[in-house]
């Protein structure tokens, strides 16, 4: 199943999601947005961004649950962005709820974090190429998938999830299973292909808690198993690693250089491609403002600002200077990783086919494109060429829509045989058809911001404006001609619309078919009266010839006998 997915009910084609990903790997089909596994990176911003909450992240408890009852040895491996989401009197009673929910043992993904930034700094120190930092595996995926040219230049170094396993299996041997909890999405991928048995996000955590009843106000509170704090704890800041790795940046400004937000990201590298970028360390994260603003943090915590959950770890950190702790470390071998070259190999659409799309969604000029972005595209012809490449659908170019919106009402409106107004609040006509222009014999350029009552009767139209919820309906004679007027108030808008049809030639037919059918039943009532004297007359003639009939035969019947 794919890690980020689209509720097409929920889906309302807003393209927030498209606007907001930095690299359009938003697929556009029957006007819902899919995310495209093969572009995307995982940053999650569109499930953040999303206002229907038609984006989910895969829920992942059920795996978790499955290695907590298939295993002896679970560990807990928790990211230092806890500290930033729950207060300090919370803490320990989460962690408590860990021990119930079946974890063995439970410790910090920072216990490794000293390691990893070990092992940059060393690679920073011994070579002369700029390194990218590879702790984010947004990162990763967007080094992998759009700047292949610069895998040369990420860190081969695991990040401190998989080298926190490493350390453990050292301890442990094999014996043993971790889970990850942290607010990364991409980290659900990174998993893969690694013997971290579950990832799961902060947010299924509180998920899981309710599911189990878990009343954490009353539990009694616990720390971690063991403890590793320090400078560690501030890894999921900007410049965290930078710290942890005992490098000062004061006085490096040209050598090191912290970047969030994958937009900038992009930038950074795109300069470094192009040999434009001085810096030599370069510490990146996908999400603005580090890992604690990660799209999987605690429901509770989706909108509490960077400042605060800033201040959190900065506190934590104060709290455990005091502490003086051993810091593992892991042999060059142990933290080694590689990368694939998993950029997309796509043709660029030709010139030709590009003015094609354009022209079907009337930019047939270089002025027709607005660029507005709208759609989520920088521009008219990379909307175009996504359409080419079925990204994107041409019904959402919004400025092409509203003309065509407006342009098959415009139609409507003009075919119709029936008069129609608009006015505004103050009466004034902003809009009227072809049909009341003939109505009333003049020219639209006459009437537009000119008051009703200069043409017709005002009256029906004040009604309304004063008892908006009323339709008025009326007829009345205008210029000889008999007309049904019907106006209504339109909410929304604050319009008044005025429909006025000519009814002239259907009273006309109406008063034609009466007298039809008043002649028809005067003649009909001739007919029938002359129909029973011809009756009357025949029942007469029929009745004498029957008499004499009678007389004959009887006449007959005796000379019959006498004889």
């Amino acid at each position: 199943m794919s890690i980020l997915t689209t509720n097409k009910v929920n889906c309302k084609d807003c393209y927030k999601c498209v606007r907001h990903c930095p690299l359009n790997a938003i697929r556009v089909a029957d006007g819902h947005a899919q995310v495209d596994p093969d572009r995307c990176i995982l940053d999650g911003n569109c499930y953040k961004v999303c206002p229907q909450n038609a984006k989910s992240i895969r829920n992942d408890i059920e795996i978790a649950k499955n290695v907590i009852k298939q295993s002896n040895n679970v560990i807990a491996s928790v990211a230092p962005s806890f500290f930033a989401y729950y207060s300090e009197s919370k803490r320990g009673k989460i962690l408590t709820a860990l021990k119930y929910l079946g974890f063995n043992h439970i410790e910090q993904t920072s216990r490794a974090a000293y390691t990893v930034a070990k092992a940059h700094f060393d690679l920073y120190k011994n070579t002369d190429k700029a390194v990218i930092t590879s702790s984010c595996p947004a990162i990763v995926n967007l080094v992998e998938k759009y700047y292949p040219e610069l895998i040369p230049n990420l860190a081969p170094i695991v990040s401190p999830m998989v080298a926190h396993y490493k350390i453990l299996e050292q301890e442990h041997y094999k014996d043993f299973d971790m889970v990850f909890i942290g607010p990364c999405v991409a980290k659900k991928q990174e998993i893969e292909g690694t013997n971290i048995a579950a990832c799961i996000t902060f947010s299924e955590l509180d998920e899981w808690i309710e599911q189990e009843e878990l009343d954490i106000d009353n539990l009694e509170p616990i720390f971690f198993d063991v403890f590793y704090s320090r400078t560690s704890s501030l890894f999921p800041l900007l410049g965290g690693l930078i710290k942890a790795a005992g490098l000062d940046d004061s006085n490096l400004d040209n050598e090191l250089l912290s970047v969030n937000g994958v937009e900038n990201v992009q930038e950074v590298l795109d300069a470094l491609k192009t040999n434009r970028l001085k810096a030599r360390f370069i510490e990146t994260l996908a999400c603005h403002g580090g890992c604690i603003m990660g799209p999987a943090r605690p429901k509770s915590e989706q909108e509490t600002n960077y400042y605060e959950l800033k201040t959190n770890i900065i506190s934590t950190f104060s709290e455990t200077k005091k502490y003086k702790l051993d810091q593992d470390i892991l042999a060059e071998k142990a933290t080694a990783r590689y990368y694939t070259d998993r950029s997309l190999k796509i043709a660029e659409p030709a010139e030709e086919e590009i003015r094609i799309v354009l022209a079907s969604i009337g930019k047939t000029r270089p002025e027709d494109e607005h660029n507005c972005g709208a759609c989520g595209y920088d521009s008219c012809k990379e909307k175009a060429k996504a359409v080419i490449l079925g990204m994107a659908e041409k019904e959402m170019c919004i400025p092409f829509m509203k003309s065509q919106a407006e342009k098959f009402s415009s139609i409507v409106l003009d075919a119709t045989p029936n008069g129609v107004v608009v006015l505004d609040n103050d009466l004034n006509i902003i809009e009227a058809n072809p049909a009341f222009l003939r109505l009333i014999e003049l020219n639209k350029v006459d009437l537009i911001g000119k008051h009703i009552s200069l043409f017709i009767d005002e009256q029906p139209f004040q009604d309304v404006q004063k008892n908006n919820d009323e339709i008025f309906e009326s007829r009345t004679i205008y210029k000889d001609k008999e007309i049904k007027r019907i106006v209504f108030y339109v909410h929304d808008k604050k319009l008044i619309t005025g429909i006025f049809v000519d009814i002239t030639d259907i009273e006309a037919h109406k008063a034609a078919l009466i007298n039809v059918r008043k002649e028809t039943l005067e003649r009909a009532q001739k007919v029938i009266n002359k129909q029973m004297r011809v009756a009357q007359e025949i029942a007469g003639l029929l009745g004498e010839t029957t008499a004499e009939t009678k007389v004959l035969l009887g006449q007959l019947v005796k000379i019959l006998q006498q004889e």
